[in-house]
């Protein structure tokens, strides 16, 4: 024995010695969201022309028509609603309170103050796994965008955040909860019982290749910008995978259950097929591709300026997703108009969003439709190409 502790060593040291629940402070490479500014899109900031004045903001011709970044609704019907138009460089990290909502939490939760995860399936033995020992390990994992794969024009698109993330690597976990060398996939799934219908089928869970979740660097989340996670994102524990949509990440993670390939698809990924880029409703969870998002960009809002008497408009968008930076995004207004390069573009990080503007001068009163795409055509960007976050606006005068 050369005396040095392993991984599975120091988890197992903290299991049996019962940790208290961690602080933000004593989570490694924790920077609190007052110090993280805005990211990696802070550097981004609208050139703004001398005498220029903003007359205020065009809307899009479909809106939210409800409040953002409040609670609406209960259980699988609870939503906070993102309010994107307001994102600027000083905002790119949204605050917990405001981060988007898709499920709130299950009014038959019941007390999580000792929650454990069940582990069975195709494992040494089955266990429960105590999550408060667990919480020492916590770590930062940076920040990372979440959209939920059902986001919807309806709701100004507006199911989707970026935040200070901190938790457990998948990995580590996963290491402890041993698995017999016949398990290949792992189920992963949250507690999602609730006392009335609506709003998506109940029973959260999602079958993974391990491989896919350590290469995409996927954590058992903790905290949120520095603090516990709140309910409505899970606590006390939730599954977070980098690059990849909401539907794959259960929130009050209570199961862990080893397969092999032969393990049926979850209602889940069925309900979910068409969202996460599969061909029809696989059975089989190993005949499903990854749920990842692929490169996509949008416009958030339409800002009506005026220059020396002379009215212009600043289209600002975000770009989001990928597995690698571009270097151009193009935008064309209107199906019988050429594509053009966007002006301020700079596209600095795939986990989360980027912030992007371009100038535009319609030359008469009418109804605009925006559209964009990357050309570099080596990059999957399936749905910017098929129109799926298109906006349309109405300018009365020009």
């Amino acid at each position: 024995m050369s005396g040095l502790k392993t991984r599975r060593d120091l988890l197992s040291t903290a299991l049996r010695s019962g940790a208290g629940m961690a602080t933000a402070a004593a989570i490694p490479g924790w920077l609190p969201a007052t110090a993280l500014g805005s990211g990696e899109g802070s550097r981004f900031r609208l050139s703004i022309p001398a005498g220029a004045e903003q007359l205020g903001v065009v809307p899009f011709d479909v809106e939210w028509a409800e409040a953002f970044d409040k609670p609406i609704g209960q259980g699988l019907n609870g939503r906070v609603i993102h309010k994107l138009a307001a994102l600027t460089p000083d905002t790119l990290i949204t605050p917990s309170e405001h981060f988007f909502v898709r499920t709130g939490k299950p009014a038959l939760l019941g007390p999580t103050d000792n929650w454990k995860i069940a582990v069975n399936g195709l494992v040494d033995e089955p266990m429960d796994l105590a999550v408060n020992p667990l919480l020492s390990l916590a770590e930062s994992q940076g920040v990372h965008l979440l959209e939920c794969s059902g986001n919807p024009r309806r709701r100004s698109f507006g199911l989707m955040s970026a935040c200070e993330w901190g938790g457990i690597p998948a990995a580590d976990l996963l290491e402890l909860t041993r698995p017999l060398s016949s398990a290949t996939r792992v189920l992963i799934g949250g507690f999602d019982k609730h006392t009335s219908r609506g709003g998506g089928v109940p029973g959260a869970s999602w079958v993974f290749d391990p491989g896919d979740l350590e290469a995409a660097g996927a954590f058992f989340a903790t905290h949120m910008n520095g603090e516990r996670l709140p309910d409505d994102h899970g606590y006390p524990i939730r599954l977070f995978i980098p690059g990849w949509y909401g539907c794959a990440a259960a929130k009050w993670v209570d199961r862990i259950e080893w397969v092999n390939d032969s393990a049926p698809a979850t209602t889940q990924m069925k309900e979910y097929a068409s969202r996460t880029g599969n061909d029809g409703i696989p059975e089989l969870a190993r005949d499903y591709v990854r749920g990842e998002m692929d490169l996509a960009a949008m416009p958030v809002r339409v800002e009506k300026w005026s220059e020396r008497g002379q009215p212009y408009y600043r289209i600002v968008g975000i770009v989001w997703g990928g597995k690698r930076t571009v270097d151009r995004l193009e935008i064309r207004i209107n199906v019988d108009t050429p594509w053009v390069p966007v002006e301020d573009f700079e596209h600095r990080s795939v986990t989360t969003w980027n912030l992007w503007s371009h100038t535009w001068r319609p030359l008469e009163a009418d109804s605009y439709t925006i559209r964009l795409r990357f050309p570099d055509s080596t990059v999957p960007t399936r749905r910017i190409d098929r129109g799926y976050y298109d906006r349309t606006v109405t300018i009365s005068d020009a």
